[in-house]
């Protein structure tokens, strides 16, 4: 920061601080954290800004009020002809914000609902993850106690934005005939991994002088022989034939 050159400028001694003391703020392009007294040319232009919140003593959270120049949180400040105190003015924070979000929509919810919630500054919050039909919980992304436990909690102590991720379940599709020898399937007889939602497609195929009759098991359309099957668990499907 340039300094006034007091033999040959006219020079004004403006103190900047924030109250309570000690927060941060930022005199062109510096960050300082205790009350500063800066000597600049009167009608010289400078960016003075600071944050918003903040951490103060004993972990206290404070938010921006105001400057008492009038100016906005991030402002060009310009020096008068006279010494002047621009002082950063914080209130205590009492709430806090904490935002759920999932990973994919329609895989699971959360406890609070997805979106935005207010809470005290030092509450405690359970939150919970509960996966839709076919999904599972794997974890939790930001500031919880336990990342892998489905049903944990949340210290407020600032904003926090904490995520659920979900993922696909997989399943087993066992196929097989009755009586035995007396046709195949479509796929194979034996078993098959699928992804939860996976409609599969099967076709049950007589041997000679053997003819189907139906299926046994959770297919769309027992009585045909080309039909599907919906993964949304582990499915035993048999192809009858006489």
């Amino acid at each position: 920061i340039k300094e006034c050159d007091w033999s040959s400028d006219v020079c004004s001694s403006d103190l900047i601080n924030t109250d309570p003391a000690n927060l941060k703020f930022t005199a062109d392009g510096q960050e300082y954290t205790n009350s500063h007294t800066f000597n600049w040319g009167e009608g010289t232009e400078h960016d003075i800004s600071t944050q918003s919140p903040q951490t103060g003593a004993n972990n206290v959270s404070f938010v921006f009020q105001s400057w008492n120049d009038g100016g906005s949180m991030n402002h060009k400040y310009v020096t008068p002809g006279s010494p002047q105190t621009v002082t950063a003015h914080f209130v205590e924070r009492h709430d806090a914000t904490l935002t759920m979000q999932v990973n994919i929509s329609g895989w699971g919810k959360t406890v609070p609902d997805v979106g935005a919630h207010t809470f005290s500054i030092g509450d405690t919050i359970q939150i919970s993850a509960i996966a839709s039909t076919g999904y599972k919980f794997d974890h939790w992304q930001g500031d919880v106690q336990d990342p892998s436990n489905p049903a944990t909690t949340v210290i407020i102590d600032g904003d926090k934005v904490v995520k659920a991720f979900f993922a696909q379940r997989n399943y087993t599709l066992n196929l097989s005939v009755n009586p035995p020898n007396t046709g195949n399937t479509e796929p194979a007889i034996g078993n098959y991994q699928y992804k939860s939602w996976t409609r599969v497609p099967i076709r049950a195929i007589p041997d000679s002088g053997y003819r189907f009759l139906n299926w046994s098991g959770d297919v769309e359309k027992p009585d045909s022989a080309s039909t599907s099957v919906l993964m949304l668990s582990d499915k035993n499907v048999v192809a009858n034939f006489e």
